[in-house]
């Protein structure tokens, strides 16, 4: 008689699925490159869809007094009022 966590005979085993990486495989100059590649679509995203605001810049540098990690990036942005004439 099998074991309660045996599978029975002719049956598929259970097998894991991972959905999100447990850890990150590429190599720490591969994950830099593409953090810095994503920076700079974000910026021309956020630029083009927002053409009357002027960006402050985009960081992906550790910010622990935020708990941020340099997997996120961060900046400011500000809007200038239009001119009523």
């Amino acid at each position: 008689m099998p074991a309660p966590d045996d599978t029975p005979h002719g049956a598929a085993k259970p097998q894991a699925l991972e959905l999100v990486p447990t850890s990150d495989r590429r190599t720490p100059t591969a994950r830099d490159a593409s953090r810095r590649n994503y920076q700079k679509l974000l910026e021309r995203v956020l630029t083009r869809r927002f053409v009357d605001a002027k960006m402050d810049g985009l960081r992906s540098a550790m910010d622990l007094e935020h708990s941020f990690g340099p997997a996120y990036v961060r900046g400011g942005c500000c809007v200038e009022p239009r001119q009523t004439r």
